[in-house]
């Protein structure tokens, strides 16, 4: 059996022998189940609820890092302190 490649951005091996292939907006594009000798699934017949949510559960401490994370330098402050003068 030949497998056409698509184009992902993220992919996602579920535990129960699935793979999950994701656009780069993170929208289920569709996937293959391993257990059945690499049979596409059809992204209609996923639960993406609770796929998404399988997701967060294993990673979700890494978005919220990212997301919480004040930024080490305040680039409009640098900005302010060089271009002042020009603007005011």
């Amino acid at each position: 059996m030949i497998l056409k490649r698509k184009k992902s951005r993220y992919i996602f091996y579920d535990v129960v022998d699935k793979d999950y292939f994701f656009d780069e907006a993170f929208r289920l594009e569709y996937g293959y189940d391993s257990s059945t000798e690499h049979d596409e699934i059809d992204a209609k017949t996923v639960d993406q609820e609770a796929l998404y949510k399988d997701i967060y559960n294993n990673f979700g401490f890494i978005v919220e890092a990212n997301v919480n994370r004040k930024p080490l330098i305040n680039m409009q402050k640098q900005f302010n302190k060089k271009y002042y003068k020009r603007f005011n």
